[in-house]
């Protein structure tokens, strides 16, 4: 995590590879990740902005954190 700021449902972190990649990679796989923050800002192409709810299982959520752990 990038920012040690308070969270509550939305959070980014910071990727080994460009976030654009990484949301293909994840998508191919049936998971939306989150937003690349590089679509707005070029110099935080490596960041990706994730948002988990009520409405995400713990399970979803799991599997995101570990296809983001195994890049």
């Amino acid at each position: 995590l990038p920012y040690a700021a308070p969270v509550f449902n939305e959070f980014v972190v910071e990727l080994p590879a460009p976030a654009e990649e990484v949301v293909r990679r994840l998508h191919d796989k049936g998971i939306l990740a989150g937003l690349p923050i590089g679509r707005y800002d070029a110099a935080r192409s490596r960041q990706l902005l994730v948002t988990v709810t009520e409405l995400n299982t713990r399970a979803a959520i799991d599997r995101l954190a570990r296809e983001l752990g195994s890049l």
